[in-house]
């Protein structure tokens, strides 16, 4: 196929799923900077009220804050780490806009999809003949 006839995806739509990519990674930050709020709002009311009802030995208390802690640290494993590190390509974005907005029956995904084919097979050729 001649270098003109070679599909290509309009710089403008490059740019909304470039766009999107980012909004999903600033929402999984959001969402986990949120959860350890949250997990942290409730550990401190949860230990104050142990301290204040119970009057632990400093062990104990050491003991609640290290397991609060730790629970942080899953808290943002989980919501954070494993999440915002996947890597997420162009095709991904067209299909969760696709699963949105069902009215593009699956044109945005193949523009998408022949888009990369083209790119990865003018990096083949250039690669090739260098």
């Amino acid at each position: 196929m001649k270098p003109e006839q070679q599909p290509m995806i309009a710089p403008g739509v490059r740019s909304l799923l470039g766009g999107l990519r980012r909004r999903i990674r600033q929402y999984v930050w959001l969402e986990g900077s949120a959860a350890a709020i949250v997990w942290l709002a409730a550990a401190f009311w949860a230990t104050l009220a142990v301290d204040w009802l119970f009057e632990p030995a400093p062990a104990v208390r050491g003991i609640l804050l290290a397991g609060a802690a730790a629970m942080l640290l899953v808290v943002l494993v989980r919501w954070i780490g494993r999440r915002v590190f996947v890597p997420i390509t162009d095709g991904n974005v067209a299909m969760l806009l696709e699963r949105r907005f069902p009215e593009l029956d699956d044109t945005l995904l193949t523009a998408v999809v022949l888009g990369d084919a083209a790119t990865l097979a003018e990096e083949e050729q250039g690669g090739a003949s260098v």
